[in-house]
């Protein structure tokens, strides 16, 4: 948030399924800071997907898209140096 005024309040955050449809699921909580938007995920959308048609703009996830790995020209990663 410092180095690059990101506000979490400022955007919409979609929970679900990354390569695979995911229904909302209720075993656990979701605490969120208020003010922040969150929603599930459209019924048989994925992440990954989602984020490929440009339906959601950034990806968060410690796991790589399919459509990354596929070599999706769609996608790109905000910090190319993410090694160094």
């Amino acid at each position: 948030m410092d180095e690059y005024g990101f506000r979490p309040e400022r955007n919409r955050w979609v929970i679900g399924g990354l390569d695979h449809p995911m229904p909302p699921f209720g075993f656990t909580t979701h605490p969120h800071p208020a003010g922040v938007e969150v929603t599930a995920a459209p019924a048989g959308k994925t992440l990954s997907g989602m984020l490929e048609t440009g339906e959601i703009d950034t990806l968060f996830t410690a796991n790589v898209p399919q459509p990354v790995l596929d070599g999706s020209p769609a996608i790109r990663r905000l910090f190319p140096d993410r090694h160094g």
